[in-house]
């Protein structure tokens, strides 16, 4: 049953990583793609709390990737925005769109390297095939040494264009 702001159980559950209320209101049937007052669905409220475990649970019954909230933010960017980068993770895994954007043309990496969230940079860095670091805001020299430095992929660095992709 929905309060005032229209969340339900399952949004103020997932919120709070309650997995066995999570579970137990999955089970019972409650819509897991309902949306509160700021368009938010149960999983991206755990995606932004770091609820990894309550975000599993929301994937494995088939909660929305694509869902994004009033802001244009799907799950995956409010946990790069966040730095929760075993969210983040589970998220990609589950086929999130890395390059997806939002109302202000933000992607999760411009989120994560915006909050200076590097593992998180990282990752979503590996997991696209080009990336252009002038869209995500980075002008910081140290920064780009960082990213590329920490970067796990076999990746190349063209300067001239600021940007980074798989050759």
């Amino acid at each position: 049953v929905p309060d005032d702001d229209c969340a339900t159980a399952l949004h103020v559950a997932a919120e709070n990583g309650a997995l066995q209320t999570a579970r137990i209101l999955i089970h019972t049937g409650v819509k897991v793609d309902c949306a509160n007052h700021d368009g938010m669905t149960p999983l991206q409220l755990a995606a932004r709390s770091g609820q990894a475990g309550v975000v599993q649970a929301l994937l494995q019954a088939g909660a929305s990737l694509r869902h994004v909230d009033f802001d244009g933010h799907a799950a995956l960017a409010h946990a790069s925005a966040a730095g929760h980068l075993d969210v983040v993770s589970l998220l990609l895994g589950a086929g999130a769109d890395a390059s997806a954007s939002d109302l202000l043309s933000a992607s999760p990496l411009k989120l994560a390297i915006g909050h200076a969230h590097l593992d998180v940079s990282n990752l979503l860095i590996r997991s696209e095939e080009a990336v252009d670091l002038r869209a995500c805001g980075v002008h910081q020299p140290e920064w780009l040494l960082s990213l590329c430095t920490n970067a796990q992929a076999a990746m190349s660095i063209n300067l001239s264009s600021n940007s980074i992709g798989d050759e």
